[in-house]
């Protein structure tokens, strides 16, 4: 049997075991960066979605109260009817033509009601797009975490391939040692 070949082969194996425990090293510790700034990427996330949330729930609560602002409105609106009829039969004259408090006030009645109106719609749209937020933050903390999933799989397969490339480097080194030993023997 040649001794120095198998002990030449034996070498090239511990050489190439170095090689991918050198590289597996590496490896994991560039997935641990890589999972490192994911993990800090998706406290982002879930900081901004409970800031979403919560804007969202502030923009609940003030739309709910767009049926207690025209009630108030409608209200108003009452007390100048009542106002204007005491009004008018206070300044009824002959000599003078009618004029009444809901005539003088008709047009800023209107645009008041216009307003709030346009104010509670406003903020359903600003609720509506804070809601598409919040799912397109929720969309990409899951696109996040599955990707911190795939690092820890990953890291945990080259875990295993170094394990094995350790394994090699020892088994090769003794066989080194032995064909080394064998090679001695004969001279």
């Amino acid at each position: 049997m040649d001794y120095e070949s198998c002990y030449n082969q034996a070498r090239d194996r511990y050489y190439n075991a170095c090689d991918d425990i050198n590289y597996y090293e590496n490896h994991i510790e560039d997935l641990k960066s890589q999972k490192s700034e994911k993990v800090s990427e998706l406290n982002d996330l879930k900081v901004q979605l409970r800031k979403f949330r919560q804007a969202s729930r502030d923009l609940k609560n003030l739309i709910r109260r767009e049926d207690d602002l025209i009630t108030c409105y409608n209200s108003v609106e009452e007390d100048m009817d009542d106002a204007s009829e005491n009004f008018s039969s206070m300044a009824d004259s002959s000599d003078s033509s009618s004029v009444t408090i809901n005539d003088a006030f008709s047009d800023e009645m209107t645009d008041t009601k216009n307003i709030i109106r346009d104010a509670i719609d406003e903020f359903k749209d600003k609720k509506r797009a804070v809601d598409d937020t919040i799912e397109e933050l929720e969309d990409e903390i899951r696109r996040v975490q599955q990707e911190i999933d795939d690092i820890k799989d990953e890291i945990a397969r080259s875990r295993n391939n170094l394990s094995d490339a350790r394994s090699a480097k020892w088994s090769a080194s003794c066989d080194m040692n032995y064909y080394k030993r064998r090679m001695q023997e004969d001279d």
